[in-house]
């Protein structure tokens, strides 16, 4: 078996090869929770002393180097279970199934959420400020555990508060086309991000993405070959957030789909039958929309309190929620408030006293829940079903 030296004289058994990019090869090692990135040679080791003068300390899911090698490469200290995002990306060999590998490594909604996680990390890597400078599947590690939805972030040798240097290898198709000729910015990252969660969000083009046009859209924009026609990141994380929100869950194979989808597209099931919620603010008679969640009725129990409340009004140890339960037989709908402090809770123009539940018939044209956030701001939500 192959086997590497580090700094430190600690022998590096290699397992198996993990992935490859333009910055070099990652690999598991024999020692538990350690991998292994042997790099370009007279890359990684200049770079690095750039990075180590950056404030990242605050970035918790950003895996530095530990120990260099003898030779050109270093080793890192991860979760045992962690493995690179480009593993839950369809390959050709794997394109037999495309649907089935879609829906067993987490689906749309895993997706999504680590690509959420992902756009949180950059954004406060943004913040410092500074670069990533080329995102890649290997660089991205994420859990092997389906369920799970952080992500860790490889150093990169192109990190830096300053313009990297050109990159113009073809291994690295995430690249922005200003970064390859030594002119990157935020906006560079921003073009890395979108063309990583096209190839994410549709196994490679081999599985359909159903979404609004809204979503759609900020992909194409994303990747724009003008820089400054990239939207922000902030508003990617938002509208990820959203589509989240926004997903059915199939009863026959587990698949999550856009609500709007007329069937599955991994079995061709019909959707089951959920509720809608439009959440908007109502401010001085002005309505402002604050997006879609659905409710599956296939859930026992649903809690609304994250789009209804405002955590920021109760402080950290208190946790307000609505809780929505949907009884045995379908019929009716049995609201409950807890830790909202004072404040009124209306459904259906009717009180909803503190702790107590009240119950909704069902099926009824539209069930609105609402309560002051501020003076002058009220939130409803409008559950109808679907």
């Amino acid at each position: 078996m192959e086997q590497k030296t580090d700094e430190k004289g600690n022998i590096h058994i290699i397992k198996e090869l993990l992935g490859e990019d333009g910055q070099g090869k990652l690999f598991s090692t024999q020692n538990a929770g350690v991998i292994l990135r042997e790099s370009v040679p007279n890359s990684d080791c200049v770079r690095y002393d750039d990075v180590k003068l950056l404030p990242l300390g605050g970035i918790e899911n950003i895996i530095l180097p530990g120990h260099y090698l003898s030779e050109a490469g270093y080793i890192m200290a991860v979760a045992e279970d962690y493995v690179p995002l480009s593993t839950i990306m369809t390959t050709d060999e794997e394109a037999d199934e495309p649907s089935k590998f879609y829906v067993q490594t987490g689906g749309l909604k895993r997706r999504l959420a680590l690509l959420a996680d992902l756009a949180k990390t950059l954004l406060k890597l943004h913040s410092l400020p500074c670069m990533y400078g080329g995102l890649s599947p290997v660089r991205i590690l994420i859990s092997s555990d389906p369920a799970k939805r952080d992500v860790l972030l490889l150093y990169s040798v192109n990190m830096t508060a300053t313009i990297p240097l050109p990159c113009d290898d073809d291994n690295e198709p995430y690249i922005a086309p200003e970064a390859r000729n030594g002119l990157a910015s935020l906006h560079s990252d921003v073009y890395s991000f979108g063309a990583l969660a096209q190839d994410l969000l549709t196994a490679k083009n081999t599985v359909p993405l159903t979404s609004t046009d809204e979503f759609c859209e900020m992909l194409k924009q994303a990747v724009s070959e003008t820089a400054s026609e990239r939207p922000r990141l902030i508003n990617i994380y938002r509208l990820l957030m959203t589509e989240m929100d926004s997903l059915l869950t199939c009863q026959g194979c587990g698949a999550d789909f856009h609500y709007t989808a007329e069937s599955c597209f991994a079995c061709d099931d019909k959707p089951s039958k959920a509720l809608k919620g439009t959440i908007y603010d109502m401010v001085n008679e002005e309505r402002i929309d604050r997006g879609v969640k659905i409710f599956e009725f296939s859930t026992n129990k649903q809690t609304i309190f994250s789009h209804l409340t405002d955590l920021a009004l109760f402080g950290d140890k208190i946790e307000p929620r609505i809780d929505c339960v949907i009884n045995r037989a379908g019929k009716k709908l049995h609201f409950i408030s807890k830790n909202m402090m004072d404040k009124d809770i209306i459904v259906n123009d009717e009180t909803l006293a503190p702790e107590k539940a009240k119950a909704i018939p069902l099926p009824t044209q539209m069930i609105r829940i609402e309560f002051t956030l501020h003076t002058s701001v009220t939130r409803r939500i409008d559950l109808v079903i679907i």
